[in-house]
């Protein structure tokens, strides 16, 4: 028979185990240092400050800019001071997840480094100081804050991701590691999304210094009931509310267009406002008149504002009196990340929606 291998003395064997002790916890140190690190670059970057404006004559600090008004469009559906918004909260356990649905005060929503204080106040006067008209200037203006908000976020998407290096620090990976297939793809389409909301921005910013407003076409239900949801985002529509295909972000030989929109309360009622360039292809005006003619419109709005951005106020006093089911449901379409692709493996939502409530029928706009 042979002999079994010599497991060394008691003391050999203690050592031996301190030593992995040890070394796990070195490797523990610089995983929690390196995880420390990419949070407080991810941080940093979302908190670089520029003015987006093109003008040159910029005056004052960078502010916290508001995309959706806190006088005229926070305040209204606000309790004490207060709405219901998504929060990012981003830290080194993985148990916790990054986005909750919380109860914050209306100078931390809707804000972004994205204006001096100047055209902050220049800029959007015809929003902040005269009451909603639907002006051809207001209805560009609200427009080119959701603009300016994607066009900022969406670059510090791509320039957050951490390299291969980083990586491998965060989670004590000794080998060379790469990215696969799938997530190369993934940041190919961050990218991509990140040029499209850039050029669109340029584009904006020719007809912001020519004021040829005229440029932008909207289209708007306005309700007579004020209203529960406030958003204000710009997105690229791919699939209506009946699932039916508007365009494919796959497909770089055509053009891609976007729809902004804005839900807003108004001196007596409500709008839901979507708009375009009038360069845009048929896409932006589908998914308006799949939202228009669902038969149910405040339904369709609501679903719109949950499903397609994170940049949305809820009113407390309507939040807090759905069931928790509807809360459970109201949070889940918030963390749709497939956004209206959603409508094309699912279908139309409205059918299994619980009750939102209604701000009453829309007249066309």
């Amino acid at each position: 028979m042979g002999q079994a291998k010599s497991r060394g003395s008691k003391q050999e064997r203690v050592e031996q185990a301190l030593n992995r002790q040890m070394e796990a916890d070195r490797a523990a140190a610089e995983r929690r240092r390196a995880v420390g690190q990419q949070i407080a670059r991810f941080n940093k970057l979302y908190q670089t400050k520029v003015c987006l404006a093109p003008h040159q004559n910029h005056e004052g600090p960078i502010v916290s800019a508001h995309t959706l008004s806190l006088e005229a469009f926070l305040r209204p559906i606000s309790r004490d001071g207060r709405v219901y918004a998504m929060r990012g909260n981003i830290s080194g356990d993985h148990l916790k997840f990054p986005l909750n649905l919380e109860l914050q005060g209306l100078r931390d929503v809707s804000v972004f480094n994205g204006f001096c204080r100047a055209h902050d106040r220049d800029l959007f006067a015809c929003i902040e100081t005269r009451a909603f008209e639907f002006t051809s200037e207001q209805l560009f203006m609200l427009a080119y804050r959701a603009v300016a908000r994607e066009s900022y976020y969406k670059r510090k998407q791509f320039e957050s991701t951490p390299s291969l290096e980083q990586y491998a620090a965060m989670h004590s990976i000794q080998e060379d590691v790469q990215f696969s297939e799938q997530f190369e793809k993934y940041l190919s389409e961050v990218l991509e999304s990140a040029s499209d909301i850039e050029a669109l921005k340029s584009r904006l910013d020719e007809v912001l210094i020519a004021k040829d407003w005229k440029r932008l076409v909207s289209r708007a239900l306005i309700f007579p009931e004020p209203p529960t949801v406030v958003a204000s985002f710009a997105v690229e529509p791919t699939v209506d509310f009946n699932g039916n295909r508007l365009q494919d972000l796959a497909d770089r030989t055509v053009e891609i267009s976007h729809v902004m929109v804005s839900i807003i309360p108004l001196k007596s009622g409500s709008a839901a406002i979507f708009s375009w360039l009038d360069t845009a292809n048929d896409a932006p005006l589908r998914l308006f008149e799949s939202l228009a003619h669902s038969g149910s419109p405040t339904l369709a709005v609501i679903h719109a504002a949950l499903d397609l951005s994170e940049n949305v106020a809820l009113s407390p006093e309507w939040y807090e009196s759905l069931k928790p089911a509807t809360h459970k449901y109201i949070e889940s379409r918030m963390l749709n990340f497939a956004q209206d692709e959603i409508y094309a493996t699912h279908g139309n939502p409205l059918a299994r929606s619980p009750n939102l409530g209604d701000w009453g029928e829309p007249a066309h706009l």
